[in-house]
């Protein structure tokens, strides 16, 4: 048109040049779903909490469970597929809220939200949540930094014992600690062989961390991970067999906490870094220790002459109390436990305990094997008077009594009905 503006050709091609390099519209939000199994996750049925017998065939008695390093595996693929140009070099602010367990089969949306040019926030909801760091490529990586241990010395146990023995529940899958020592005051060293299980890797230097407070502590050994400050990675997973150098460094232990910081190392650099991983302390007195680690060994009601066995409340908070149910109750024993209301819960679990370890000291007694609790199911007769089911129950009577945190019960074969003495409201 008369009037109008003529571009020089080159200012036009500028002008076209700028509109190719302009910012494009990127995605912003994105939810994975992913289905979750011993199915869909064979390697999971060797990250199961509990020990059952060998043939027992219910398998959420085991309680497999997600590690929660592989949810942070599944948290960087889910961020990588929103921005799929660039790597992770970071998780920052990890937060697990609870166990992902996944017998029967779960379903979980991984909730991915950018939150800047390079972090996306992933979220489980109600399990976990993550920030997740991106890059066009991973950083150097740097030498090790970690200071020295103090007081160095050999480890008291050698890594083959580390499972053998059962100071880890996990299955040959997660068996990835290869070498121990040296251990300190404040931590320890190994080695760790990457094996294809999802999460195994980090999850191993997690099993380092968690010995140390096993072997220092006397009291509420058992510890298990729920925050990390952050994680940061300088390369791809090593390929499965490649063997790591691994450094932890206890910063703190606190009553309900510890927190260390921790380095994998390979071929002399540190491919992660680790700073304030933190473990919750759950309660673990000797006899509960005995309990978790040989099930079919140990009880924990106390024996009496009188055929009577006792028990009262070894822990303090409801998610100690949960993990003892768990190492107690069958699949349908646990339904019911869970349609009781939050006061009845207490006194009904003891009364279950104290029932249970009655009858496996009895069969104890007279010269029985192995026994673990899930072995000997109780229920209750139309009478609402308790009973016990099961291969090892045929004839079997029990009472069971309750007072305050404290239950007695008594197994015997003298053949006939149930019978049960129970306070208010405990059947």
């Amino acid at each position: 048109p008369a009037g109008a503006p003529v571009l020089h050709p080159e200012c036009s091609q500028a002008v076209l040049d700028a509109w190719h390099r302009r910012p494009v519209a990127r995605q912003r939000e994105l939810t994975v779903r992913r289905t979750l199994s011993v199915a869909h996750v064979p390697a999971l049925i060797d990250h199961c909490f509990y020990r059952q017998p060998d043939d027992w065939p219910a398998v959420a008695d085991r309680y497999p469970v997600v590690p929660m390093t592989m949810t942070l595996r599944m948290m960087i693929e889910a961020a990588r597929a929103l921005v799929p140009e660039q790597v992770a070099i970071a998780l920052e602010d990890v937060r697990a809220y609870r166990w992902l367990a996944v017998a029967p089969a779960i379903e979980v949306d991984l909730q991915c939200r950018r939150i800047g040019l390079d972090r996306v926030d992933v979220e489980i909801p109600g399990y976990a949540r993550a920030t997740v760091r991106l890059a066009s490529r991973y950083p150097a990586a740097p030498a090790p930094a970690l200071a020295p241990l103090h007081a160095s010395r050999p480890p008291p146990i050698t890594a083959d014992r580390l499972y053998a023995d059962r100071w880890m529940f996990h299955g040959p899958q997660y068996q990835g600690v290869v070498a121990m020592g040296p251990m300190g005051d404040d931590g320890v060293d190994g080695t760790i062989e990457v094996l294809p299980a999802p999460g195994a890797l980090l999850d191993c230097a997690g099993q380092l961390m968690g010995w140390w407070v096993m072997q220092t502590e006397r009291a509420d050994r058992l510890a298990m991970p729920v925050k990390i400050d952050r994680v940061a990675l300088h390369g791809d997973e090593p390929a499965p067999g490649a063997r790591l150098e691994c450094r932890v460094r206890i910063r703190e232990v606190r009553e309900r906490e510890v927190r260390a910081d921790l380095e994998l190392v390979l071929a002399g650099k540190v491919w992660a870094r680790i700073d304030g991983w933190e473990d919750r302390r759950f309660d673990s007195d000797d006899p509960v220790w005995a309990i978790l680690i040989y099930p079919e060994q140990n009880a924990l009601a106390l024996a009496r002459p009188d055929g009577y066995a006792v028990v009262t409340e070894h822990w303090r908070a409801a998610a100690s109390r949960e993990l003892m149910m768990r190492r107690y109750l069958g699949e349908r024993e646990r339904a019911t436990f869970e349609h009781l209301g939050a006061r009845r819960r207490r006194s009904w679990l003891l009364g279950r305990i104290a029932i249970k370890d009655a009858v496996r000291h009895h069969l104890w007694q007279r010269g029985a094997g192995p026994l673990f609790p899930v072995e000997i199911e109780v229920d209750n007769d139309d009478g609402g008077r308790p009973v016990v089911r099961g291969a090892h129950a045929a004839g079997r009577r029990v009472a069971v009594a309750h007072q305050a945190a404290l239950a007695v019960g008594r197994g015997s074969s003298d053949g006939g009905s149930s019978r049960a003495a129970c306070s208010a409201g405990a059947r």
